[in-house]
């Protein structure tokens, strides 16, 4: 099943005529034409009525991304969980989407750690849930569990930090990149973008960190100063910053005039 990282913020429309932030609709529901939407409505007339969902679902099976839309559409407005897991249990990873952002929309905690026996990926979407009600800790500790399960180490740990960034906990940030974690580098440097924190970016740049590096000579230069971008590069440039001189020649040459 593909894994999808949960946004920590979520639109709070609920039914699936309201498709906005629905995953379904985003990133399913696609067509190059408005001939091609013509001979699909064409091809799906009725098939919403409730005898004809079998159907329907004969289209899905067949590869058809819009009856597949129209499908878990009406699994959402009739709130039919059951029918969204069993898609889920049967390797669907957009019904399993689907499954975990109606439950986040809904509030439903209890559910959401239910879910999260069969699926443990479901642990991620309840800690978006906790982080939208200003639960950080306990989102941090349900996401801890499931960094001990061994297929979702990496993922666990990754939103982790994630939350520890959105949530401005960057005194851990540091700690944990100070120790060694590069993600917990790169989530540090983009927090120090995020603020502006020109400081704190050139001090991380002249110990050698790339990415700092880059968010340095970006955030100098997004105002349009380009003299104080180039001057920070070629200071680093003459400490002995390994990337620090290809990066001022880059600069100079996309540099306007």
């Amino acid at each position: 099943m593909a894994v999808e990282i949960p946004a920590l913020h979520i639109d709070d429309q609920e039914r699936a005529d309201q498709w906005a932030g629905w995953s379904y609709y985003r990133r399913y529901y696609v067509h190059d034409s408005v001939e091609e939407y013509a001979a699909c409505d064409l091809l799906l007339a009725g098939l919403a009525e409730p005898d004809r969902e079998g159907e329907l679902r004969a289209e899905v099976d067949r590869g058809n991304l819009c009856a597949f839309v129209r499908l878990i559409g009406i699994l959402v407005d009739d709130h039919r969980l059951d029918d969204l897991r069993e898609l889920a249990r049967d390797g669907d990873g957009r019904a399993f989407v689907t499954l975990m952002q109606l439950l986040v929309r809904r509030e439903a905690e209890a559910q959401l750690r239910q879910e999260s026996v069969e699926f443990p990926w479901a642990t991620s979407w309840l800690a978006a849930l906790l982080v939208r009600q200003g639960r950080v800790d306990a989102a941090l500790e349900v996401l801890d569990s499931l960094r001990q399960h061994p297929d979702y180490e990496h993922g666990a740990h990754s939103r982790i930090l994630s939350v520890l960034r959105e949530a401005d906990r960057v005194d851990e940030l540091r700690r944990l990149a100070d120790s060694g974690d590069r993600g917990a580098g790169k989530q540090l440097n983009w927090w120090l973008f995020d603020h502006h924190d020109v400081n704190g970016l050139r001090r991380r740049a002249a110990d050698g960190d790339d990415l700092a590096l880059r968010c340095l000579a970006r955030l100098l230069g997004e105002p349009g100063d380009s003299v104080a971008a180039a001057s920070a590069l070629q200071e680093l440039a003459d400490c002995g910053h390994p990337r620090a001189r290809k990066l001022l020649e880059r600069f100079r040459s996309d540099a306007p005039g």
